[in-house]
């Protein structure tokens, strides 16, 4: 793993683009593919992960947790 801070974990529900996008990432990261990983972490935070948060789906501590995740 290159690019996701392992420290901190997702533990709670989220919907299933989110879910999806999160394993792009995780993949992204496993094949060291730089660019395609920051499209995705930017569709991901600055999309789906913000999305959810105004649909209150997660808090905003949630959606911090997935962008220091997975931001670098």
């Amino acid at each position: 793993m290159n690019y996701i801070d392992d420290t901190i974990k997702i533990d709670f529900p989220v919907n299933k683009p989110l879910q999806y996008a999160m394993q792009q990432c995780e993949i992204d990261d496993q094949e060291d593919n730089y660019g395609k990983y920051m499209n995705d972490v930017d569709f991901l935070v600055d999309n789906l992960a913000k999305a959810a948060y105004v649909g209150r789906e997660i808090s905003k501590a949630q959606w911090e947790l997935i962008e220091r995740r997975y931001q670098l």
